[in-house]
């Protein structure tokens, strides 16, 4: 029942929102019709060639004054029917004036009440590109696995990680951080947010360079990282990097999986409604450092097998410019 009520009030927006974008057509149709229709009546009962040519002898000049008094008497009769005539199509005009301005308003009251979603356009994007000596080939994963793992992993957690492995779809163009694979391997903090800063910044700046838009352009800053949530946040991260401005918003999402992509798009979308001509930043990655994991649960071993290293920048506007 409650679904059923929210489809009739989303529909209802969607009708509001069509009216209100076409009002100016749908008050102006029918105005245009009623004012042809009238014209039209007048035109048949030559009412309206009675009227032209009262208005064109007007403005002709009599030079007799004998000529003039008889053609006042004359005319003085039909002058005044075509007086009256003439101040009923001033009353129907205006009748049409009050009509069409009702209309106005109420379109006007409408689009207050219900405003139209303003479009976003996706600007660009960019995604991290790993650098060589960050390369990591399939086949140097279980060697460099036991290596590190000795005394954390057994023989049964690593044949369960090299069958996740042949089955993760990986190539050897993949990157993993050095540290992780180095002798012991790193995955503290300082490391962790290094790792952050190599994958994103690059895409950010790589981003920024490609669509020529300045960091003190940028509304909104939104980052989304499942578990690696330091202070200062991600958002701020960039931010400070970059430059940005001091009247720019920043959001950092976290602790939402592989949603939180989906989640950042729609928070800049909801921003990009309340603030006009604005630039959205969302900026998506996972940290392998701060999830690597060395021990045998093997839903946490999972992630050490199919993740690489990763970041990608998008830039999203409600800027009329950027819908071409």
């Amino acid at each position: 029942m409650a679904q059923a009520g929210n489809d009739s009030i989303k529909s209802l927006k969607r009708v509001v929102n069509a009216i209100s974008r076409n009002a100016g057509t749908l008050v102006a149709v029918p105005a245009a019709a009623v004012l042809a229709y009238r014209l039209n009546e007048l035109w048949k009962a030559g009412e309206l060639e009675q009227l032209l040519r009262t208005y064109l002898d007007t403005r002709v000049n009599v030079s007799l004054v004998r000529k003039a008094r008889q053609a006042y008497i004359r005319a003085r009769r039909p002058v005044a029917m075509q007086a009256g005539q003439a101040a009923q199509a001033v009353a129907d005009a205006i009748t049409v004036a009050v009509v069409a301005a009702v209309g106005l308003l109420a379109v006007l009251l409408l689009r207050l009440l219900f405003p139209s979603e303003r479009p976003t356009y996706l600007v660009d994007f960019s995604v991290h590109k790993g650098q060589e000596e960050w390369k990591f080939p399939k086949e140097w994963f279980l060697p460099h696995s036991a290596r590190v793992g000795k005394g954390r992993f057994t023989e049964d957690d690593l044949d369960f990680q090299e069958k996740i492995l042949m089955r993760s779809g990986l190539g050897d163009e993949t990157y993993i951080p050095p540290w992780l694979y180095s002798n012991p391997p790193h995955y503290d903090m300082e490391h962790a947010r290094k790792e952050f800063e190599v994958c994103c910044f690059s895409a950010v700046r790589d981003l920024l360079n490609k669509t020529g838009v300045s960091p003190k352009q940028i509304g909104f800053v939104i980052t989304n990282c499942s578990l690696f949530n330091p202070t200062p946040s991600l958002s701020a991260t960039i931010m400070h990097h970059f430059g940005m401005g001091a009247s720019t918003l920043n959001y950092n999402l976290g602790g939402m999986g592989c949603s939180a992509g989906v989640v950042a798009i729609d928070l800049a979308r909801q921003m990009l409604q309340i603030y006009p001509n604005s630039y959205a930043l969302v900026v998506s990655h996972e940290n392998l450092t701060s999830n690597w994991y060395p021990g045998s649960d093997r839903s946490m071993l999972v992630p050490n097998c199919i993740f690489r290293s990763n970041g990608a920048a998008i830039l999203l506007s409600n800027r009329s410019s950027e819908s071409w």
